[in-house]
């Protein structure tokens, strides 16, 4: 009765792996469970009667001998029919291994709370799964302005055409599966290594509601080629990707709709609300680990008669790209914020004064190449001055005193600036009436 038993289970390990395939695909977690858990018991009961079927010497009858072809001997028979059992139980050990960890592998996506750790997330997913490039690529239409510092970006129009080599016929989603070289545009998803050897898997993240919208790929890239051969079997792999993909996606919308609100919406730096927010918190690791943080407080000149001339129109304009000069110059961690009307205010993570007083210099001179005939069409040709004070945190100096003291040296630089311009025009005059 061993081997036709054996023989029960294996089949039953057939039937149930197919219907564990079918639970992924609908995203069953409890059919899921449920069958690999049929397939664990029958896996176990194989490799118990494998073991007391008779060794490949013995040349006595099997009650199998029913269920072999009339061609083949008993012996032979059952030996073949435990060396399948032996494949089949290595093979349901591998792709139990392969289970656990996309399994293991979702719980930490699904612990992954903000897109700051989204980087983390990726090199740890690299680590677990042992290959040479665990790659993203996004959208610079849709997440341009959050992912731009920490992923590479492509517009969409390009995304979707790199997206033309993708195939996968019968699938929901196109993917890649094969060899780099094999790629015409390798660069879209491999970057500096669009030239290794091995194999890699290229799958789409697309969002639910837009089906038909591109919004970045996942590559994956190994040095074996085949790894990521043609001909392997996709079902795990797929299903973890469309999970992290849309994990991915829930975690950029979530930091959009936070920056939204964090944003000016005229400027698109940051509002004062955000500045005191997030410099509050630098405050604090300022003071707990004794280093430098400085803060610009910035004053256009001269702005009023820029809208009472030209219209509100034209001093947004003007407003714009002061905004986009501060931040042209502002390091990736410094925070520049809009106070209101012309006013706006750069801080400084570690720096001392000497670091800010040549942040200001080169603002100031950034300021100075602006031509307001070239903003506002039909205007004066004159540069868009400003006024920039500087202030160093003191120790136990909270943010909103920094913030007045910025305030109060921005206020003494513009009273040089009028002083030294009223005293040019007196000398001015007195030349005239010499």
């Amino acid at each position: 009765m061993s081997a036709e038993q054996l023989m029960r289970d294996a089949l039953a390990v057939c039937a149930a792996t197919k219907r564990m395939d079918e639970a992924m695909k609908r995203n069953d977690k409890r059919a899921m469970q449920r069958e690999l858990s049929l397939i664990h018991e029958a896996s176990q009961r194989i490799m118990v009667e494998a073991r007391t079927l008779p060794d490949a010497g013995a040349d006595k009858p099997a009650p199998a001998a029913a269920c072999i072809a009339a061609s083949e001997s008993p012996t032979r028979a059952i030996r073949n029919l435990r060396a399948s059992a032996d494949c089949m139980a290595a093979n349901y050990r591998d792709s139990l291994r392969t289970f656990n960890r996309f399994r293991s592998s979702i719980a930490i996506i699904q612990k992954t709370a903000s897109f700051t750790e989204l980087p983390h997330l990726l090199l740890r997913l690299q680590e677990i799964f042992g290959l040479q490039v665990f790659r993203l690529v996004l959208s610079s239409d849709a997440y341009g302005e959050i992912a731009t510092d920490h992923f590479d970006t492509c517009t969409e129009a390009e995304l979707r055409d790199a997206g033309s080599e993708l195939t996968g016929a019968g699938c929901e989603r196109p993917y890649y599966m094969g060899a780099p070289s094999e790629l015409q545009q390798p660069e879209r998803f491999l970057g500096e290594l669009a030239g290794s050897p091995g194999s890699c898997f290229i799958y789409p993240i697309i969002h639910a509601g837009e089906p038909d919208k591109i919004l970045g790929y996942i590559t994956l890239l190994d040095q074996d080629p085949s790894r990521y051969a043609p001909d392997k079997a996709t079902d795990f792999l797929e299903h973890f990707l469309c999970v992290l993909g849309q994990s991915i996606i829930d975690l950029l919308d979530k930091e959009l709709t936070t920056l939204t609100h964090a944003l000016d919406d005229l400027t698109r730096v940051f509002t004062r609300g955000h500045l005191m927010r997030q410099g509050s918190r630098l405050v604090r690791e300022a003071e707990a680990h004794s280093i430098p943080l400085s803060m610009l407080f910035i004053d256009l000149d001269r702005f009023k008669p820029i809208n009472d001339t030209y219209g509100h129109d034209a001093g947004d304009a003007v407003l714009k790209v002061v905004a986009a000069t501060i931040k042209q110059y502002a390091r990736k961690d410094d925070i520049v914020a809009r106070l209101g009307g012309d006013e706006f205010v750069v801080l400084l993570p570690q720096t001392d004064l000497p670091g800010a007083d040549t942040f200001r210099r080169r603002l100031e001179e950034g300021f100075s190449e602006l031509d307001l005939a070239r903003i506002v069409p039909g205007a004066e040709h004159r540069a868009i001055g400003a006024s920039v004070g500087v202030a160093v945190r003191a120790p136990k100096q909270d943010l909103a005193s920094l913030l007045g003291e910025a305030d109060h040296d921005m206020y003494a630089v513009k009273r040089s600036m009028h002083a030294e311009q009223s005293a040019g025009t007196r000398t001015k005059r007195l030349r005239r009436a010499f």
